[in-house]
């Protein structure tokens, strides 16, 4: 008969990272079938002489014209140019790796200590079905280097800012500052969306501290902020974003946010009413999050930054309140552990739904 650890191991270890092996090769096998698309024929090739693109100097000709003519990130387009110099096979393959990348942030955004395995399999698949967006953003080519890439930086970002809440009296390592600090920089230049995010979570910080904590904003927090608002700032200057050719004028709401943002709310209610509490880690993720839904809202008013990075964003900072509050409630309250392994089916199972409708042309 088996054993109570070895039905624990399974479900904790062998099952989930069967998950996640599972979904990447599916991934990966979807990404090689989705053709170039939009601006993938424009990244193809010398954007200022239009040439075949075929070598280094190609893509960086082509990024000071996107700079100057276009708008939008030179980072997202150099990088993605770079990988297609190297060729389409290697870029899916660093795409779905990073993709990975983010899930497994996603997990230590969370806190989480124990079960990484399962979290980390829970988030892959939570970014599919929660997004809408994501035929943009996690298979067509130029999408997952222009929204996940950034969301490194952004999970790299958040996780510094979640630590100092709930470890005040940490004093963090030189090294550590200038990581982060670089983090949001890059975060904030590479999408705009997400450096909104980024600037977020710093006032959601100020506020915190100012009026929850009554204690000062330490000041590696401070620079940090500073570093994302300047990659942010470096972003929108670009002197292409005020022209008619401008990647940037396509202004709307996309309501695909909102499921992940109400799953995250229902989570705090369920907390709350089993009687636990919200760690001040998660009341920054909440304020943080409350912010970008505002921006949402706010593009429809305000030229300048493209919706499509705040969304995937969003979803990402949703889904770390989420997981969060699910290692919360599995540590308090062990009973309702079960729920979580349905909602992980419930999410896989849709993913499925997404990927197989997009490998045969449903979608």
């Amino acid at each position: 008969m088996e054993s109570k650890e070895e039905k624990s191991f399974f479900l904790t270890r062998v099952l989930p990272a069967c998950l996640i092996v599972f979904q990447v090769v599916l991934i990966y096998y979807v990404q090689t079938r989705v053709t170039f698309m939009l601006e993938d024929f424009d990244y193809a090739k010398n954007m200022k002489t239009g040439g075949e693109l075929s070598s280094l100097r190609d893509v960086f000709q082509s990024q000071a014209w996107i700079f100057r003519n276009a708008g939008g990130s030179v980072l997202a387009g150099t990088c993605y140019q770079i990988l297609l110099l190297i060729g389409e096979g290697f870029s899916n393959f660093i795409n779905v790796l990073m993709m990975l990348l983010v899930a497994v942030l996603i997990c230590y955004a969370t806190g989480a200590r124990h079960q990484r395995l399962f979290f980390v399999s829970l988030s892959l698949a939570l970014m599919l079905c929660l997004n809408t967006d994501w035929l943009a953003s996690c298979f067509w080519q130029f999408g997952v280097t222009n929204y996940f890439y950034p969301s490194v930086f952004l999970l790299i970002y958040l996780r510094f800012f979640l630590r100092t809440m709930d470890e005040y009296d940490w004093k963090p390592k030189t090294y550590r500052i200038a990581y982060v600090c670089a983090a949001g920089f890059l975060a904030g230049w590479w999408n705009g969306g997400v450096g909104i995010v980024c600037m977020g979570i710093f006032l959601g910080s100020l506020l915190m501290h100012r009026f929850i904590l009554q204690k000062k904003l330490p000041f590696y927090l401070l620079l940090a902020g500073l570093c994302a608002l300047a990659g942010f700032v470096l972003y929108i200057i670009a002197p292409g974003n005020f022209k008619d050719s401008s990647v940037m004028r396509g202004i709307y709401l996309n309501v695909g946010i909102f499921p992940a943002v109400v799953l995250s709310l229902v989570m705090i209610a369920i907390l709350l009413r089993a009687g636990g509490f919200l760690k001040p880690s998660q009341i920054l993720m909440l304020l943080s999050l409350g912010g970008a839904v505002a921006f949402c809202f706010l593009l429809l008013l305000l030229p300048g930054v493209a919706a499509n990075g705040l969304l995937l964003a969003t979803v990402i900072l949703s889904l770390c309140l989420f997981l969060s509050l699910i290692y919360r409630m599995n540590r308090h309250f062990p009973g309702h552990w079960k729920y979580a392994y349905v909602l992980q089916g419930v999410a896989l199972l849709y993913s499925l739904l997404i990927l197989a409708g997009q490998s045969v042309g449903v979608y």
